[in-house]
């Protein structure tokens, strides 16, 4: 014997599919699962950004070091102070792969973002932030970061040491 419709008291015949109720908590589920999974990815490339900065940035640093004291070593005055200002990509053996080079007149606004320049004007390194929300300080119209090459002097200005120093305070702001 086959059981149809009919044969149920009004009212509880089976229904096929969702109803209205479970289609609208099924999608306020997904949305929220789209807005937690896209606040990761957000947070995930801040993270990246501001480790390849620092990583670029220590590596700077210690080849900035390191050519500083064969400098010194060797009593080459006139190579220290031709340090100061100039390209520190320049002493990298391979520079990142995110440095556009050596510009005359670099319009900040046209430079991408995640990538290095050296402005051969202002002779400064620059770099692109593309994530702002991740960094308090620097230069913010587009945001950059933007460093010199500067000589540390003792009492009588001679060169005591060679160091990569941001124009404008700037720190990472902390992924929550």
């Amino acid at each position: 014997m086959t059981v149809t419709a009919r044969q149920y008291p009004r009212g509880t015949a089976r229904q096929a599919g969702l109803g209205l109720l479970e289609l609208v908590l099924a999608a306020i589920v997904i949305s929220i699962l789209i807005v937690v999974f896209f606040s990761r990815v957000v947070r995930l490339s801040e993270a990246v950004e501001r480790t390849a900065v620092q990583q670029t940035v220590n590596n700077l640093d210690s080849v900035i070091k390191l050519k500083w004291l064969t400098h010194l070593v060797r009593n080459e005055q006139d190579a220290l102070r031709a340090m100061v200002g100039s390209n520190p990509m320049r002493l990298l053996q391979e520079p990142p792969v995110t440095y556009l080079g050596e510009l005359d007149h670099p319009d900040p606004a046209a430079i991408p973002p995640q990538r290095w320049y050296f402005d051969k004007r202002q002779r400064l390194l620059v770099y692109r932030v593309a994530n702002p929300r991740a960094i308090e300080g620097g230069a913010m119209d587009p945001p950059r970061i933007r460093f010199r090459v500067e000589a540390v002097r003792d009492g009588e200005g001679k060169i005591q040491g060679i160091e990569l120093r941001p124009l404008e305070p700037y720190q990472w702001r902390k992924s929550s």
